[in-house]
């Protein structure tokens, strides 16, 4: 498997690109994006990937500034993928997945949040920048996100439905 389409199963994220949301809570600045977003596969540009996604499910909880993710996917090739890990908006955080430590750092920008990753594989540094977005209505979710590495680059556009409200993932930073 190569390194950049490892890179994208270990974030299997994507960013935003809708420009407006829902005003946000000042006390509560994530909780437009709490609930459960299954994936809009037709509506998606999946890029140069090499396995498009038949479907993807995540559940996003946030607490405070970190929000907490629980995304599960089906590629087109019948492989499955799931992944727990916890973003923060307006700092750095660090998720281990599949082995490898993947750090993050987030920020606010405007209506959105932005997300800078990077993990290392070997002598390879592999950093992906995503930024996600609500739309007005804040039942649409715009992932949208480049992922560079020295054997290219590639860029997705993701949208999701939301689908309800998620139960909190119960598992720890």
């Amino acid at each position: 498997m190569s390194a950049l389409l490892l890179f994208t199963v270990l974030l299997a994220s994507a960013a935003a690109g809708i420009p407006t949301h829902p005003a946000r809570d000042a006390a509560h600045p994530l909780a437009g994006f709490d609930g459960r977003w299954v994936l809009d596969a037709g509506r998606s540009d999946f890029g140069s990937a090499h396995s498009v996604l038949r479907s993807r499910e995540d559940e996003l909880a946030s607490d405070g500034e970190r929000l907490r993710v629980r995304s599960r996917s089906v590629r087109a090739n019948g492989d499955s993928t799931s992944l727990d890990y916890v973003y923060c908006a307006d700092s750095t955080s660090e998720n281990l997945l599949s082995g490898q430590l993947v750090r993050t750092t987030g920020r606010h920008a405007g209506n959105a949040i932005e997300f800078v990753s990077v993990v290392k594989l070997l002598l390879l540094e592999l950093r992906a920048e995503e930024r996600w977005s609500l739309a007005a209505a804040g039942d649409t979710l715009v992932m949208e996100r480049t992922a560079r590495s020295p054997l290219g680059n590639q860029h997705q556009v993701l949208y999701f439905a939301k689908r309800g409200v998620a139960s909190t993932p119960q598992h720890k930073p």
